[in-house]
Protein backbone atom coordinates (compact mmCIF):
# COMPACT_ATOMS: atom_id res chain seq x y z
CA UNK A 1 0.00 0.00 0.00
CA UNK A 2 1.20 3.32 -0.53
CA UNK A 3 3.34 5.06 2.11
CA UNK A 4 0.92 8.24 2.26
CA UNK A 5 -1.85 5.81 4.04
CA UNK A 6 -1.56 6.19 7.87
CA UNK A 7 -0.93 2.95 9.68
CA UNK A 8 -4.03 3.25 11.04
CA UNK A 9 -6.14 3.51 7.70
CA UNK A 10 -4.05 0.78 6.44
CA UNK A 11 -4.53 -1.81 9.53
CA UNK A 12 -8.33 -0.89 8.92
CA UNK A 13 -8.26 -1.61 5.14
CA UNK A 14 -6.41 -5.14 5.94
CA UNK A 15 -8.65 -6.02 8.61
CA UNK A 16 -12.31 -5.18 6.87
CA UNK A 17 -11.40 -4.90 2.64
CA UNK A 18 -10.60 -7.45 0.64
CA UNK A 19 -9.24 -7.29 -2.69
CA UNK A 20 -8.87 -10.09 -5.54
CA UNK A 21 -7.33 -10.63 -8.99
CA UNK A 22 -8.82 -11.97 -12.11
CA UNK A 23 -8.77 -15.65 -10.71
CA UNK A 24 -10.84 -14.75 -7.42
CA UNK A 25 -7.20 -15.32 -5.38
CA UNK A 26 -6.49 -12.69 -2.70
CA UNK A 27 -4.19 -9.84 -4.24
CA UNK A 28 -2.10 -7.26 -3.28
CA UNK A 29 -3.20 -3.25 -3.72
CA UNK A 30 -1.32 -2.33 -7.01
CA UNK A 31 -0.05 1.31 -5.63
CA UNK A 32 1.48 3.05 -9.14
CA UNK A 33 -1.19 5.44 -8.39
CA UNK A 34 0.43 9.20 -7.91
CA UNK A 35 -2.31 9.84 -5.42
CA UNK A 36 -2.14 6.85 -3.98
CA UNK A 37 -5.66 5.81 -4.17
CA UNK A 38 -7.21 2.71 -4.34
CA UNK A 39 -9.56 2.27 -7.19
CA UNK A 40 -12.65 0.50 -6.41
CA UNK A 41 -15.22 -0.91 -9.22
CA UNK A 42 -19.10 -2.00 -8.96
CA UNK A 43 -19.47 -6.04 -9.02
CA UNK A 44 -21.15 -5.51 -12.70
CA UNK A 45 -18.48 -3.37 -13.86
CA UNK A 46 -15.86 -5.61 -12.80
CA UNK A 47 -17.64 -8.38 -14.40
CA UNK A 48 -17.29 -6.56 -17.47
CA UNK A 49 -13.86 -6.02 -17.43
CA UNK A 50 -12.76 -9.60 -16.36
CA UNK A 51 -14.74 -10.58 -19.61
CA UNK A 52 -17.31 -12.33 -17.42
CA UNK A 53 -21.12 -10.07 -17.97
CA UNK A 54 -22.92 -11.69 -21.08
CA UNK A 55 -25.61 -9.86 -22.43
CA UNK A 56 -28.87 -11.07 -24.65
CA UNK A 57 -31.58 -8.98 -26.23
CA UNK A 58 -34.82 -9.32 -28.23
CA UNK A 59 -37.57 -7.15 -29.25
CA UNK A 60 -40.96 -8.20 -30.75
CA UNK A 61 -44.22 -7.28 -31.99
CA UNK A 62 -46.88 -9.22 -30.22
CA UNK A 63 -50.82 -9.35 -29.84
CA UNK A 64 -52.34 -8.90 -26.81
CA UNK A 65 -51.74 -11.53 -24.21
CA UNK A 66 -48.19 -12.95 -26.39
CA UNK A 67 -45.38 -13.12 -25.34
CA UNK A 68 -41.36 -13.78 -26.22
CA UNK A 69 -40.17 -16.01 -24.16
CA UNK A 70 -36.61 -17.63 -23.38
CA UNK A 71 -34.99 -20.90 -21.77
CA UNK A 72 -31.96 -19.88 -19.57
CA UNK A 73 -30.32 -23.37 -18.92
CA UNK A 74 -27.61 -22.76 -16.33
CA UNK A 75 -24.04 -24.58 -17.11
CA UNK A 76 -21.77 -26.10 -13.71
CA UNK A 77 -21.31 -22.37 -12.31
CA UNK A 78 -24.08 -20.74 -10.29
CA UNK A 79 -25.20 -17.43 -12.45
CA UNK A 80 -25.79 -14.04 -11.55
CA UNK A 81 -28.89 -13.24 -13.49
CA UNK A 82 -30.86 -10.16 -13.86
CA UNK A 83 -33.76 -9.99 -16.32
CA UNK A 84 -35.21 -6.56 -17.77
CA UNK A 85 -38.60 -6.35 -19.96
CA UNK A 86 -40.24 -2.83 -21.11
CA UNK A 87 -42.99 -2.27 -24.35
CA UNK A 88 -44.83 0.44 -26.22
CA UNK A 89 -47.75 -1.28 -23.55
CA UNK A 90 -48.14 -2.65 -20.07
CA UNK A 91 -46.18 -5.68 -20.19
CA UNK A 92 -45.95 -8.80 -17.39
CA UNK A 93 -42.38 -9.82 -16.71
CA UNK A 94 -42.42 -13.74 -15.74
CA UNK A 95 -39.49 -15.95 -14.46
CA UNK A 96 -39.82 -19.49 -13.79
CA UNK A 97 -37.28 -21.73 -11.91
CA UNK A 98 -36.99 -25.57 -12.80
CA UNK A 99 -39.07 -25.88 -15.54
CA UNK A 100 -39.57 -29.33 -17.78
CA UNK A 101 -37.80 -29.11 -21.33
CA UNK A 102 -38.74 -31.22 -24.15
CA UNK A 103 -37.36 -29.54 -26.95
CA UNK A 104 -35.06 -26.43 -26.09
CA UNK A 105 -35.56 -24.49 -29.19
CA UNK A 106 -32.98 -22.60 -31.18
CA UNK A 107 -29.84 -21.43 -29.24
CA UNK A 108 -29.03 -17.78 -29.26
CA UNK A 109 -25.72 -15.86 -28.75
CA UNK A 110 -24.88 -14.19 -25.49
CA UNK A 111 -22.51 -11.45 -26.00
CA UNK A 112 -19.59 -10.61 -24.08
CA UNK A 113 -19.72 -7.25 -22.53
CA UNK A 114 -15.82 -6.95 -22.97
CA UNK A 115 -15.64 -7.15 -26.96
CA UNK A 116 -11.70 -7.59 -26.21
CA UNK A 117 -12.42 -11.07 -24.00
CA UNK A 118 -12.70 -14.20 -25.55
CA UNK A 119 -14.18 -16.13 -22.24
CA UNK A 120 -17.76 -17.63 -23.28
CA UNK A 121 -20.59 -18.46 -20.77
CA UNK A 122 -21.69 -21.86 -19.51
CA UNK A 123 -25.14 -21.03 -19.68
CA UNK A 124 -26.64 -20.97 -22.90
CA UNK A 125 -30.41 -19.30 -23.69
CA UNK A 126 -32.29 -20.85 -26.30
CA UNK A 127 -35.66 -19.54 -28.01
CA UNK A 128 -38.66 -21.47 -29.17
CA UNK A 129 -38.37 -24.86 -27.23
CA UNK A 130 -41.03 -26.66 -25.77
CA UNK A 131 -41.18 -26.13 -22.18
CA UNK A 132 -43.55 -27.52 -19.47
CA UNK A 133 -43.49 -27.29 -15.90
CA UNK A 134 -45.00 -24.10 -15.91
CA UNK A 135 -47.03 -23.40 -12.18
CA UNK A 136 -47.59 -20.87 -9.31
CA UNK A 137 -45.17 -23.50 -7.45
CA UNK A 138 -41.91 -22.65 -9.32
CA UNK A 139 -42.89 -19.03 -10.56
CA UNK A 140 -40.19 -16.57 -8.64
CA UNK A 141 -40.66 -13.36 -10.43
CA UNK A 142 -44.16 -12.07 -11.35
CA UNK A 143 -43.93 -8.08 -12.29
CA UNK A 144 -45.99 -5.78 -14.42
CA UNK A 145 -44.01 -2.87 -15.90
CA UNK A 146 -45.88 0.14 -16.93
CA UNK A 147 -45.45 1.81 -20.78
CA UNK A 148 -42.24 2.81 -21.08
CA UNK A 149 -40.72 0.60 -18.26
CA UNK A 150 -41.18 2.87 -15.41
CA UNK A 151 -40.25 0.37 -13.29
CA UNK A 152 -36.84 -0.48 -14.63
CA UNK A 153 -34.59 1.54 -12.25
CA UNK A 154 -36.09 -1.21 -9.21
CA UNK A 155 -35.55 -3.98 -10.98
CA UNK A 156 -32.02 -3.43 -12.46
CA UNK A 157 -31.28 -3.75 -8.98
CA UNK A 158 -33.04 -7.10 -8.29
CA UNK A 159 -30.17 -9.79 -8.97
CA UNK A 160 -30.93 -13.47 -8.69
CA UNK A 161 -28.21 -16.20 -8.14
CA UNK A 162 -29.20 -19.23 -10.11
CA UNK A 163 -28.78 -22.62 -9.01
CA UNK A 164 -26.33 -24.85 -11.21
CA UNK A 165 -27.52 -27.18 -13.69
CA UNK A 166 -31.14 -25.88 -13.81
CA UNK A 167 -33.71 -24.67 -16.27
CA UNK A 168 -35.48 -20.90 -16.05
CA UNK A 169 -38.07 -19.92 -17.78
CA UNK A 170 -38.40 -15.91 -18.75
CA UNK A 171 -41.44 -14.42 -20.49
CA UNK A 172 -42.07 -10.80 -21.64
CA UNK A 173 -46.20 -10.99 -21.99
CA UNK A 174 -48.06 -8.33 -23.87
CA UNK A 175 -50.63 -7.51 -21.08
CA UNK A 176 -52.89 -4.84 -22.99
CA UNK A 177 -55.43 -5.16 -25.18
CA UNK A 178 -53.45 -3.98 -28.58
CA UNK A 179 -50.39 -4.81 -30.34
CA UNK A 180 -47.35 -3.73 -28.91
CA UNK A 181 -43.61 -3.49 -29.46
CA UNK A 182 -42.03 -5.61 -26.34
CA UNK A 183 -38.33 -6.52 -25.66
CA UNK A 184 -36.12 -8.73 -23.03
CA UNK A 185 -33.37 -7.82 -21.66
CA UNK A 186 -30.89 -10.64 -20.04
CA UNK A 187 -27.60 -10.21 -18.32
CA UNK A 188 -26.06 -12.42 -16.22
CA UNK A 189 -22.17 -13.29 -15.10
CA UNK A 190 -20.42 -16.35 -14.02
CA UNK A 191 -17.10 -17.39 -12.50
CA UNK A 192 -15.66 -18.46 -15.73
CA UNK A 193 -11.77 -18.10 -16.19
CA UNK A 194 -9.05 -18.07 -19.43
CA UNK A 195 -7.81 -21.46 -19.25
Amino acid sequence: MPDSLSQTIRNVLARNVRIFSVNDEPAMVDATGEAGAITTLDTRHNRIHRGQLFHYDAIASAGAGAAIAFLLRVGDNPAHCRVFGSGSALVRLLFYEDVTVSSQGTQQALQNRNRNSTLAPKARIFTGGSISGITNNNLIMDVYVPTGGGVLDVLAQTEWLLKPNTDYYFQVVNASSAQASIGAIIELYENVFHP
